[in-house]
C-alpha cells in the first residue's frame, strides 16, 4: 500500500480515500480477563482487542462504524455495540503476572492463557452488501479466519490487522498463548491487499518485517519507547509519551484506535500514530478498558477541523514573482508542520486536567518553532534548487531534511519530559537547546539548497 514515492502520499491517507456510506467495520470477540499476581486473582475486566478500540473510537466518533462480535449468554458486561450472543461461552483470558512490586502495579512479564473461546466470526456473520471506508481485523483469540479477513478485504477499501489475531496458538493442554510465524499461517497470502499491519515488539520476530514491508506498512508498538513504521523504502521513530504503568493490557489496541481516527481525520501516518502512542500511553495507567476525560477528548477532536482548515490552505495553489505553483513534496512538508503544531496544541496541559497521570506537561510546554520561519526556509531552498543550473527541484531532500529535524525536535522534548518543574534554571536550558537545533534547521536548509553535502550523522 506504500509507494516508492514515500510514507506521506496523499493517496495512504484514509481521509482521501473514496469515502463510502458504511464508514467503519470493526471485526473482533469480546472476552473476559482475569489478571492473578502471584497465583490470587485480583481483578476480572472486559477484554478484546474490540472493546478498547472502541472504547477510542467511539471517544473520537471520526466515523460511523459497525462492530462484528460473539460472545457467550454468560457475557458479564454491558457494551454499547451488542454483540451477537454464541452458543458456546464467552472467551475467557488468564494473565499470570509475577508478585507486585514494592511500588505496585503489574510491572514485569505476563503469562497469558486462554481457558476457552467463543465460536470464530465467519464470512456470513459480515454484511452481505455494504461497502466499507476501512476495517480493523482485531482478533484475540483465533476468532478471525483466512476466509474471514478476505471477505473484509473485499468489502473495505482499506483493513488494518492487528498480527496478535493472526499468529497465535494456544496449547492444547493448559491454554498458553504462544506465537508462530506469519509464513505459516493462512493469511500469508493475503498481505499485498492488506494496508496497515500492526505488530507489538514481541510479535514482530514472527512477521518478517523485511519481507511484509514491500506490500504493506508495518506498525511496531515499542511501549515506553514509542512505535516504528516500516514502509518499502525507508522506516523511522515515533516518540512516545510517558505514562506510570498499571497495567498494559489493551495500550497496542488502544494505540491502534487512536491511530485509524488520526487517519479518518486526514493526519499523516506519522502523525496519526503520534495520536495512537497518546492513547497507547493514556491506556497503560488504568485496570481495563480506560475511562478518558471528556474535556481532554474535545481537545483532541479539535484536531480533525485544524487539520482540514490547514489542508486547505497549504493546497491552495500560490504564485510569486520568484516561483511557479508549490510541487507536491513541498505542500506535505508544509501540511506535516501544520499538522505537529496543532497536535502539540491539542495535548497543551493547559487544557488538561491535572489528574491525568500521564505527563505531558513539559513536552508540550515547549516553544515549537514558527511554521513562518520553517516554511521559509523550504521556500529558499525550493527557490535555489529550481533555480539551479547543475540539478532538479530538490524538493522531497527538503522533505527528507523537515522530517529529520522534526525527529530530533522529538527527541528533545521527550527529554524535557523528565524536568521537574520545580527546576526552571534546568527547564531553561533544554529550551535553550531546542533552539539551537532549530538553528541548525536553517544552515541545514541552505546546505541542501545549494548541493553541499548534510554534516549529520
Amino acid at each position: 500500500m506504500v509507494s516508492e514515492d514515500g510514507l506521506h502520499e496523499d493517496r495512504y491517507h484514509l481521509h482521501h480515500q473514496n469515502k463510502t456510506p458504511g464508514g467503519g467495520l470493526v471485526v473482533g470477540n469480546y472476552c473476559h480477563d482475569v489478571l492473578f499476581r502471584g497465583g490470587s486473582p485480583v481483578s476480572q475486566t472486559l477484554g478484546g482487542a474490540a472493546s478498547f478500540v472502541s472504547n477510542v473510537l467511539d471517544a473520537l466518533s471520526p466515523s460511523p462504524l459497525i462492530y462484528i462480535a460473539k460472545v457467550g449468554d454468560d457475557f458479564a458486561y454491558h457494551v454499547p455495540h451488542l454483540p451477537r450472543v454464541a452458543s458456546s461461552p464467552t472467551t475467557l483470558f488468564h494473565a499470570q503476572f509475577p508478585p507486585a512490586p514494592s511500588h505496585g502495579g503489574y510491572h514485569g512479564d505476563r503469562i497469558l492463557r486462554r481457558v476457552r473461546a467463543c465460536d470464530p466470526i465467519s464470512p456470513s456473520d459480515l454484511p452481505d452488501e455494504a461497502r466499507f471506508e476501512f476495517g480493523l481485523a482485531v482478533g484475540v483469540a483465533g476468532e478471525i479466519l483466512p476466509e474471514t479477513l478476505a471477505r473484509m478485504l473485499d468489502l473495505c477499501s482499506v483493513v488494518l490487522v492487528d498480527v496478535q489475531g493472526i499468529i497465535r496458538s494456544f496449547d492444547p493442554i493448559d491454554g498458553t498463548v504462544g506465537l508462530v510465524p506469519l509464513r505459516s499461517t493462512g493469511f500469508f497470502h493475503l498481505l499485498p491487499r492488506i494496508g496497515f499491519l500492526k505488530a507489538s515488539a514481541e510479535e514482530a520476530p514472527f512477521v518478517d518485517i523485511e519481507e511484509v514491508r514491500k506490500w504493506c506498512c508495518v506498525i511496531v508498538t515499542q511501549g515506553k519507547d514509542g512505535c516504528r513504521i516500516y514502509w518499502k523504502d525507508g522506516e523511522m521513530d515515533v516518540s512516545p509519551f510517558q505514562a506510570e504503568e498499571v497495567d498494559p493490557t489493551g495500550a497496542g489496541d488502544s494505540f491502534l484506535g487512536g491511530f485509524v481516527a488520526g487517519l479518518v481525520w486526514g493526519l499523516t501516518i506519522p502523525d496519526a500514530a503520534l495520536l495512537g502512542n497518546f492513547f497507547g500511553s493514556l491506556t497503560v495507567t488504568q485496570v481495563g478498558v480506560p475511562k478518558f476525560n471528556d474535556r481532554m477528548l474535545k481537545n483532541v477532536v479539535k484536531l480533525s477541523s485544524a487539520n482540514q482548515r490547514d489542508e486547505v490552505r497549504a493546497r491552495r495553489p500560490r504564485r510569486d514573482k520568484f516561483s511557479r505553483p508549490r510541487s507536491f513534496a513541498t505542500l506535505s512538508v508544509l501540511n506535516r508542520l501544520s499538522q505537529r503544531r496543532s497536535l502539540c496544541s491539542a495535548f497543551s496541559p493547559r487544557r488538561l486536567p491535572h489528574t491525568l497521570t500521564v505527563k505531558l506537561s513539559l513536552a508540550v510546554r515547549c516553544p515549537l518553532p514558527s511554521t513562518g520561519k520553517l516554511r521559509s526556509e523550504a521556500r529558499v531552498a525550493r527557490r535555489r534548487s529550481l533555480c539551479s543550473a547543475n540539478s532538479g527541484p530538490r524538493s522531497f531532500a527538503t522533505l527528507s531534511l523537515l522530517s529529520k529535524l522534526s525527529q530530533r525536535r522529538s527527541e528533545a522534548r521527550a527529554r524535557i519530559f523528565q524536568i521537574e518543574l520545580s527546576s526552571p534554571n534546568q527547564r531553561d536550558k533544554e529550551l535553550g537547546h531546542t533552539g539551537l537545533v532549530d538553528a541548525e534547521l536553517g544552515h541545514e536548509a541552505r546546505a541542501i539548497s545549494v548541493g553541499k553535502p548534510s554534516t549529520w550523522s
